[in-house]
């Protein structure tokens, strides 16, 4: 499986041109235009305002400016031609739909009932994979969450976004080590009734006796698992499926094919490539909540295991987490995770890569 960066090489060669205007402007003023601004502006580039075919007769532009199609595709043919048959045609550039879509979707602040939140239950895990994003196969020693804290922390969460979030990951490591995790389930319930709870789990441990309490949650608390086959694990996906039915537990398989590990290609030294973090999945989408605080990505919220395992110093500062206790509002939280951190810099997006599942030799060279 090959990693596509055609996205990644289109947003560089858009920023080049860019910068050779010193004057530019956006044609349309909707939502999408609008986050291509904000995108813009992340990224340095200043732009004088938004263009729309009832106002375009009344710019006059200024020399070496140049407009940016911002629209859909769609509305090409309506579009281009007013720009380019004016009595003083004026430079167009364009960018693909895929590209406008993507970083709209990255950079627009989601509503409550949008916004994905991942908790650990247990930082370490029994399966050791290599290139783990949780670097879960570098944790010394077992450690669980701590489930009064994070019951302070939903009790906050569910203040500030009315109750609802769009789902509650519950995951690690690997979740089902924690004994405690009857107990996790009750306690997002709590505080989030109506939210999709998926539980994330290697399904090593689904069949043990002493997961029926697990099982019987699940049902009580409509939680759902999320259930990733590894290779070389044995495991008895039929008998898994029979007991999910038994139970009436929603059940769902995250990999339907053959199991790829993804390199998360970290740099020692902060990268300058600001425009790139709309290429990362995780932004925007992998929100994780850790003592009270909610990180961008499970990289930066666990990276302090690789830098204990390794002897690294991968900072993370104030301004890699947002403190849910001391923001006041859920709109506070949801711009957060619609930018970049400084954290975002150590990830060199252009080089991510698939490489087939393995177990990991717990080398440096899986991330570096």
């Amino acid at each position: 499986m090959i990693y596509d960066h055609g996205l990644l090489d289109e947003l560089g060669n858009f920023i080049n041109i860019l910068k050779r205007y010193d004057k530019l402007y956006i044609y349309g003023a909707a939502h999408n235009q609008k986050m291509l601004a904000k995108y813009l502006d992340i990224c340095g580039i200043s732009t004088r305002g938004f263009v729309t075919s009832e106002t375009l007769g009344d710019i006059a532009f200024p020399a070496g400016a140049g407009v940016i199609l911002g629209l859909s595709d769609k509305y090409y043919n309506e579009a281009y031609p007013r720009l380019v048959t004016r009595e003083k045609p004026i430079d167009v550039i364009f960018l693909s739909e895929r590209a406008k879509h993507t970083i709209s979707y990255k950079v627009t602040p989601r509503q409550p009932d949008e916004y994905n939140i991942e908790i650990n239950l247990a930082d370490h895990c029994n399966l050791n994979c290599q290139m783990c994003d949780h670097f879960s196969q570098l944790v010394k020693e077992p450690c669980f969450l701590d489930i009064d804290e994070c019951e302070r922390d939903l009790n906050r969460l569910s203040e500030l976004s009315g109750g609802r979030l769009g789902i509650i990951k519950l995951l690690g490591g690997e979740p089902l080590l924690n004994e405690d995790i009857v107990k996790c389930l009750k306690t997002v319930r709590r505080y989030f009734a109506d939210t999709p709870v998926w539980i994330y789990t290697n399904g090593l441990l689904l069949l043990s006796p002493r997961m029926e309490a697990f099982w019987t949650a699940c049902k009580e608390y409509d939680c759902a698992i999320e259930l990733t086959p590894y290779p070389m694990t044995g495991l008895d996906i039929m008998a898994i499926r029979r007991k999910a039915a038994e139970r009436e537990v929603d059940l769902r398989l995250t990999e339907v094919c053959e199991k790829y590990s993804l390199k998360y290609q970290l740099s020692a030294h902060r990268l300058e490539s600001g425009y790139a973090f709309v290429d990362c999945y995780q932004k925007n989408h992998c929100n994780v909540l850790k003592n009270g605080k909610i990180y961008a990505c499970p990289m930066s919220a666990y990276i302090h295991y690789f830098n204990e395992y390794f002897n690294r110093d991968f900072r993370i500062s104030e301004s890699d987490h947002i403190d849910i206790h001391e923001t006041s509002s859920f709109e506070e939280i949801a711009e957060f995770a619609s930018r970049p951190v400084p954290f975002c810099g150590y990830c060199d997006i252009a080089h991510r890569e698939f490489h087939e599942w393995k177990r990991s030799e717990r080398l440096i060279s899986e991330y570096i």
